[in-house]
């Protein structure tokens, strides 16, 4: 557990940058969106350079801590805004997606099997972490600027990376050390695996886990909710998220229902959040309160089934999986880039339902797909 902990420090945890943005410090709605996309597009790229190249896992997660000290400081220096925000929040985004695709292959090769959906659920948790420091540095803004707040986290991150992770990392998979009944043991692999892994990482995207992030804050203001309330409820939901993080450490629930069941669950609540906001006839308090409830319904229900999927990912291939695992990360931060830029802009000319309903469409089409694909003794079918 301590290994996934200080993993998280230089991964999951750095979420928080994703929106991190002090929206009052930019002019025009452009510029917000550029300096938010800034970090996305950092993830994308450093996935792209692992796509192709070989990294020791050590040095590589050493040299993810390095960029948080270095991106932290450019990011808060108080000139050129605009320029420094991109420049610094590019850089820790690099950071940042070398670590995500870094620290789950340090994980699949230093876990045991049947121990490593605890450790991921641990990234996880750290995962809803980062969502919370994100939301609650705006309620610190009269004392400490939300700039300043979110560079100094990473800046500490960075730090404590360099203290506290073990002088080596394994080069081979762990093996089990308790006899496990092999009858009873899940499917690791996919028929198809790289299919599988990059649809993986689209319905991670169209689930709406980017759009919570970033501007979760903003679609509650869409709907007449305060300002104060809406940052209330941004800060609400990644607690929330750690119900059932916390529940599914401690039930029998195969890895297979835990993914599809919470994916369609999430793709529910998006069918009736795209009802919701298109009914024309529902008051705008009934409205506010209803799109409120299912926002933060959503946001409990993907918070399982897309990091269990996570640790199914790096199960998919043996001697690649750090190449194979950052190009099917290149499609969702590149994915993740183009919601960012795009989602603001969309909702306030065309509304939420439009803004919205790609989304949905994709997440439909996601999940049929995994359907037919996902790890298992038998095959799916549909019987007529």
């Amino acid at each position: 557990m301590r290994l996934a902990l200080v993993l998280a420090l230089v991964s999951s945890l750095q979420i928080f940058q994703q929106s991190s943005v002090d929206s009052k410090q930019f002019t025009t709605i452009w510029q917000v969106s550029l300096v938010t996309a800034a970090f996305p597009i950092g993830k994308f790229i450093a996935t792209c350079f692992l796509s192709f190249n070989d990294v020791k896992l050590h040095d590589e997660l050493d040299r993810c801590a390095r960029l948080l000290l270095l991106g932290s400081i450019v990011s808060a220096l108080p000139f050129f805004r605009t320029i420094s925000s991109f420049c610094g929040r590019f850089i820790m985004g690099y950071s940042a997606g070398s670590g995500f695709v870094c620290a789950p292959a340090v994980l699949r090769l230093a876990v045991p099997e049947s121990m490593r959906p605890t450790n991921f659920l641990f990234l996880a948790a750290a995962f809803s972490m980062g969502t919370f420091l994100a939301n609650s540095m705006f309620l610190l803004s009269n004392l400490i600027s939300p700039t300043v707040f979110s560079a100094s986290l990473s800046f500490a991150a960075g730090i404590l990376y360099l203290i506290l992770r073990p002088d080596t990392y394994p080069n081979e998979v762990c093996t089990e050390t308790v006899v496990m009944d092999s009858d009873n043991l899940e499917p690791t692999k996919s028929s198809h695996p790289v299919l599988f892994v990059f649809v993986l990482m689209v319905i991670n995207v169209s689930i709406g886990v980017p759009l919570m992030q970033t501007y979760s804050n903003l679609i509650f203001t869409f709907y007449g909710m305060s300002e104060t309330s809406a940052l209330l409820f941004s800060i609400l939901y990644p607690l929330l998220q750690f119900v059932p993080v916390m529940i599914s450490t401690r039930i029998g629930i195969s890895r297979k229902a835990l993914v599809l069941g919470g994916y369609f669950v999430a793709i529910k609540v998006q069918f009736f959040l795209l009802l919701t906001s298109a009914y024309p006839y529902l008051p705008d308090k009934h409205q506010m309160i209803a799109m409120t409830i299912l926002l933060l319904v959503l946001s409990i229900s993907f918070i399982i089934p897309c990091n269990t999927a996570l640790c199914i990912l790096f199960e998919q291939f043996d001697g690649t999986s750090v190449k194979t695992a950052s190009k099917s990360r290149c499609v969702m931060w590149f994915l993740a880039s183009v919601s960012t830029l795009t989602f603001s802009k969309t909702l306030d000319s065309y509304g939420f339902t439009i803004a919205f309903l790609p989304y949905f469409l994709v997440s439909v089409a996601s999940f049929f797909v995994m359907l037919f694909i996902f790890p298992s003794k038998r095959p799916f079918s549909i019987h007529l």
